[in-house]
């Protein structure tokens, strides 16, 4: 809206300008130069409007990357969340998996030490009965 009526302004000017030139001789020395100081402003404001423009789109993409670069940080922020989480999930199972072999280990320790436990007795066992059986068996051969 405001580049429309500097734009408008302009034309005006140039018009003035144009008019007096033609007329020349009807156009006063005053008039030629308000009207130059005219068309001067205008092209300043002009240039204002512009850079004013420029300094509105600048802040715009600026807010814009400033969006994107905190999105980014969040996004960086949750995965690293997710990092850690994955990794103490990881540790615990480790543990567990280490619980658990020691757990085999003194199970495989406790089966082992039962099962010469019940060897030796079965042999003690045996033993004890071995000589009442020979005695039986030799017995039974000599009636």
């Amino acid at each position: 809206e405001e580049r429309r009526q500097v734009d408008e302004g302009m034309a005006a000017l140039r018009e003035t300008i144009r008019r007096l030139r033609l007329g020349g001789a009807g156009a006063s020395e005053e008039e030629l130069e308000l009207a130059r100081n005219q068309a001067q402003q205008v092209a300043q404001e002009t240039a204002q409007a512009n850079l004013s423009a420029l300094q509105a789109d600048w802040e715009a993409q600026r807010a814009a990357q400033q969006d994107e670069l905190s999105a980014a940080v969040r996004e960086r922020d949750a995965l690293s969340e997710q990092i850690s989480a994955v990794r103490g999930e990881r540790d615990a199972a480790v543990e567990e998996a280490e619980r658990i072999r020691e757990d085999a280990v003194m199970r495989d320790a406790e089966v082992r030490a039962a099962a010469k436990a019940k060897i030796d007795q079965v042999r003690e066992s045996a033993r004890e009965k071995l000589p009442v059986r020979v005695k039986q068996v030799v017995n039974d051969a000599y009636y």
